[in-house]
């Protein structure tokens, strides 16, 4: 299982990055294909060197007891991740409550309650987690009032500011895709016949 879920995630991140360095949300070799694999090139190489450097540093740090933790921060970045496409698909399609019920409930009202829901589920989850008996590790902050904190809220909290500060700063080198000045890419038809 533990091979199966590092596959799942460096797949689902790898093509993340892919769609994102397509559309300038990423550097333009993030949006690139292996041709002998056909799988993203550099995001596939991108997420396991990372995923590696600091699965080791922290590891390190940890003596051993991170893993747990690290697993079940994944539930953080699940909830906040689905939760807020779920809100942001309610939004995109609010004016579509005019087409009838079905669209009122199926594009808004029920994505926005999952939305909700899921963002509600992860708050609540980093409130328990907060206390270190519910976690494998816990880390006391360097500044008063020196807090104990447990490992699972500070790697679940600490990588989503992390993923924050990081599309903040390459907001400021590629602005046209945060501004919504950019449309999305044509298809490589080349490309698609080639596959086919």
């Amino acid at each position: 299982s533990a091979a199966a879920s590092t596959e799942t995630t460096v797949l689902t991140l790898g093509r993340t990055m892919l769609s994102m360095g397509r559309n300038g949300a990423l550097p333009k070799p993030f949006g690139t294909i292996s041709s002998k694999f056909l799988v993203p090139k550099v995001g596939t190489i991108a997420t396991g060197a990372a995923g590696a450097v600091v699965y080791v540093i922290m590891n390190f740090v940890s003596h051993g007891q991170v893993i747990a933790d690290a697993v079940s921060s994944c539930a953080v970045m699940i909830a906040f991740y689905y939760g807020l496409t779920g809100l942001t698909s309610a939004w995109a399609y609010r004016a579509h409550w005019r087409n009838g019920a079905s669209d009122l409930w199926l594009c808004i009202i029920l994505p926005a309650i999952g939305g909700l829901t899921l963002v509600a589920a992860g708050g609540w989850f980093l409130k328990t987690h907060w206390d270190p008996a519910n976690s494998m590790t816990s880390w006391t902050l360097p500044i008063p009032p020196h807090w104990q904190i447990g490992g699972v809220f500070i790697i679940g909290v600490g990588a989503l500011v992390l993923g924050a500060l990081v599309m903040w700063g390459y907001s400021r080198v590629a602005p046209a895709f945060f501004d919504g000045d950019r449309a999305a890419p044509e298809p490589n038809i080349e490309r698609k016949r080639e596959m086919a």
